[in-house]
């Protein structure tokens, strides 16, 4: 468990106006400048691609994405942990929690929901992916209500969609689009705090552009400008981390979405090679990140061989 931390004190002001106004400026002249055929979706995850394989940043029209264990996990145990803050003193134990989100989704979910891949899954299957969601559940719930009790008011899954000119990504099209996620978002006094659940430690590469992006976007999306703090929780590590939204921190993320923007307009981005070879779905058609798994002194790294061993 965690030392304990004041997230929710002493949180600073709201930013003046002037600075989101300024940050939307930039945006709208850089979006121009690379005057883009496609779509420009800056993420969380093309801003770490960015950062670590920009190749890895652009989209492969032949890929599809696939809901897994892994991927699941993750959207069921947010789910999970939303019905078990939302009860009463008395909350909805996790692990009864996760069922009743599976029973919703298989009942009634979206095309874009892991509902209808769940449905189809054999009972053995369906275990292993409920077992993976309740183990991401229950890390989040064993640090969250010490943080959370008492708050007036919670959500839960904010997206946060900008497009030049409006607050709402739209019919997708040519152009820059911003996004960010905010797991859970408290409010505190007029203010917002927004708190994101990562897997892994808080020493990973790309994680410090993706807060500055989380804050950046949430500014976007709302005029009277309440974010004044984004938390990232790491709960298998224990680690915390929390930045101030500043006018540096503004300053920065616009750096950061309109250089994942400029990756993403490239015909061919550059293939960097990396730690993040073990994990890319793409490795076993790249004769660079080939080579790179294939050196004998990863070991003496402290690298896995294979992804498994991660």
């Amino acid at each position: 468990m965690p030392a304990a931390v004041a997230l929710f004190d002493d949180l600073p002001a709201r930013l003046p106006g002037a600075v989101v106004d300024g940050a939307m400026a930039r945006l709208t002249a850089g979006a121009a400048t690379l005057a883009p055929e496609v779509e420009l979706l800056v993420d969380a995850f093309r801003v770490r691609a960015a950062a670590t394989c920009p190749a890895t940043a652009v989209p492969d029209p032949e890929e599809a994405f696939a809901w897994t264990p892994a991927t699941a996990a993750r959207t069921l145990g947010l789910r999970a942990v939303a019905h078990h803050l939302r009860g009463d003193s008395g909350a909805t134990p996790i692990e009864e929690a996760v069922d009743d989100v599976v029973a919703d989704l298989m009942a009634d979910g979206g095309d874009r929901s892991p509902g209808p891949w769940l449905t189809q899954l054999t009972p053995p299957a369906r275990a292993v992916a409920l077992s993976h969601a309740r183990r991401w559940a229950e890390q989040a719930v064993a640090w969250l209500p010490l943080r959370l009790v008492g708050r007036r008011e919670l959500r839960f899954l904010d997206d946060d969609w900008w497009r030049p000119g409006t607050h709402k990504r739209g019919d997708p099209g040519p152009g820059l689009v911003v996004h960010g996620r905010r797991d859970i978002t408290v409010a505190v006094e007029g203010r917002r705090v927004a708190v994101t659940v990562a897997g892994g430690s808080a020493s990973g590469p790309g994680l410090a552009e993706v807060d500055a992006l989380t804050a950046l976007a949430g500014l976007l999306c709302d005029p009277r400008g309440r974010l004044v703090r984004v938390v990232r929780v790491h709960p298998a590590s224990g680690e915390v981390v929390s930045v101030n939204v500043t006018a540096a921190l503004v300053e920065r993320a616009v750096g950061v979405v309109l250089a994942t923007a400029a990756v993403l307009a490239q015909a061919e981005p550059a293939v960097t090679p990396g730690p993040g070879c073990t994990w890319c779905p793409r490795r076993a058609a790249c004769a660079a990140g080939t080579s790179w798994l294939e050196r004998p002194d990863r070991r003496s790294m402290g690298l896995p061989l294979l992804a498994y061993e991660a």
